[in-house]
């Protein structure tokens, strides 16, 4: 009882020193390297509810710069694109990517913008197209293969 007493006296004189604290790190994106790969499970299309994709991300964090590439894997195809415009802020994970549809008015050039929040060990993303049809916005979770 007379150590705690004295423990505690020193501490209010100061002369104790204070009780080790995990240190944090420095660099708070280095704690959420989101390079590597990452996969969702099948998505049902949402212009075509018979068809489903698989998307595979092969991402490359840079400080709170995103490069890389998505590959939509459907039953008969898949197509890779590359990440344009990523940036990483805190939990937060944006990047578009561009394709190419065809319309009435023959082929019409058109971005998918991909907005994720870093959860645990996933990342849910909400993804939608600015085609002039109007994209539906579609809700998934991305995680690490």
């Amino acid at each position: 009882m007379s150590r705690l007493a004295d423990q505690i006296g020193g501490m209010a004189r100061g002369s104790a020193a204070a009780p080790a604290v995990p240190a944090s790190p420095t660099d708070p994106a280095a704690a959420r390297n989101l390079s590597g790969k990452w996969v969702t499970s099948p998505l049902i299309n949402p212009y075509d509810r018979n068809t489903t994709s698989t998307l595979h991300f092969e991402l490359e964090q840079s400080g709170d710069a995103l490069f890389g590439t998505v590959r939509e894997k459907t039953d008969v195809s898949a197509v890779v694109r590359g990440i344009q415009g990523g940036q990483i802020k805190g939990d937060t994970v944006v990047f578009y990517t561009q394709g190419v549809t065809t319309s009435g008015n023959g082929m019409q050039p058109y971005k998918e913008h991909y907005h994720g929040t870093l959860k645990g060990g996933a990342i849910e993303f909400i993804r939608q197209n600015d085609v002039a049809t109007g994209g539906l916005p579609e809700k998934f979770t991305a995680t690490r293969e």
